[in-house]
């Protein structure tokens, strides 16, 4: 992630601008600086990567999806076959 530049230097003329005092103006300008310096915020350029990531792990997530639908699709089909083979013979003892 990238940081975004600070023009301390027109920031304390504004605060002097505005009536604050030199060295208290100074002062502001170093703590928001410090601040900006401490903490990261994600460009756009960063938000798309991790949208594409996103993408990509979804799309995963659906193979992953697919290849289990057709599994339990496969185990329905066996069971189906087992129960055929267990009833049909009581079926025949019946008639």
């Amino acid at each position: 992630m990238t940081t975004t530049t600070f023009d301390t230097l027109r920031f304390v003329k504004t605060l002097q601008e505005s009536g604050v005092p030199d060295i208290q103006a100074e002062a502001i300008s170093r703590a928001f600086k410090d601040a900006q310096h401490e903490s990261e915020f994600a460009t756009k350029a960063d938000i798309r990567e991790i949208k594409s990531e996103i993408h990509a792990l979804d799309n995963k997530i659906e193979g992953k999806f697919g290849a289990l639908d057709s599994k339990m699709n496969l185990i329905q089909w066996v069971l189906l076959l087992i129960v055929i083979a267990i009833i049909a013979p009581q079926l025949k003892n019946l008639f």
